[in-house]
């Protein structure tokens, strides 16, 4: 791969995570979290409110489905199993899979209405006549985003063994 790629693949993961990974400290999420019977945020460092941890793992691994703790522990790579495990089992005995990703829906929206406002094309109309115009519009209702996190239920649909493995 080219020094190139990893630019531009560095330059999208730094444009998207701002947005991606809000929903894990905004107040919104914390909140629709409660709502559900989860503990509320444990500390605050530097004005940003640390997501309940099993609020966080439960509803970042709730697009597989309703995985066993192991699963998203894998998945998450960096983190330490013995915390994601427990806390993922945990919060599947507080919460079902659609209601956390639904609780986790309504914060994302809540989050970029509170900063984009009411009216997110309104940005357009402001933005510097030298950029190009996104091709994703972004819509209110975010059916977009839903419908393709619930298609990717890997309960539903398990990994397919590989050519030549047994």
């Amino acid at each position: 791969m080219t020094s190139d790629f990893h630019e531009r693949a560095r330059r999208l993961r730094n444009a998207v995570e701002p947005v991606a990974a809000g929903v894990y400290f905004a107040p919104e999420a914390h909140a629709e979290y409660q709502a559900l019977g989860f503990e509320g945020s444990p500390v605050t460092q530097d004005g940003f409110a640390r997501p309940d941890l099993k609020a966080y793992c439960t509803s970042r691994g709730a697009c597989m489905g309703r995985v066993a703790g192991e699963v998203v522990a894998a998945t998450f790579g960096c983190f330490n199993p013995k915390a994601v495990v427990p806390a993922v089992e945990a919060g599947w005995k507080i919460t079902t899979r659609e209601a956390v990703l639904d609780a986790r829906e309504r914060a994302a929206t809540a989050m970029l209405g509170r900063i984009l406002g009411d009216d997110p094309d309104e940005l357009l109309a402001h933005r510097p006549q030298h950029r190009r115009r996104s091709p994703l519009r972004l819509r209110p209702d975010h059916r977009h985003r839903r419908r393709t996190v619930r298609e990717h239920d890997m309960t539903e649909h398990p990994p397919q063994q590989q050519p030549g493995s047994a």
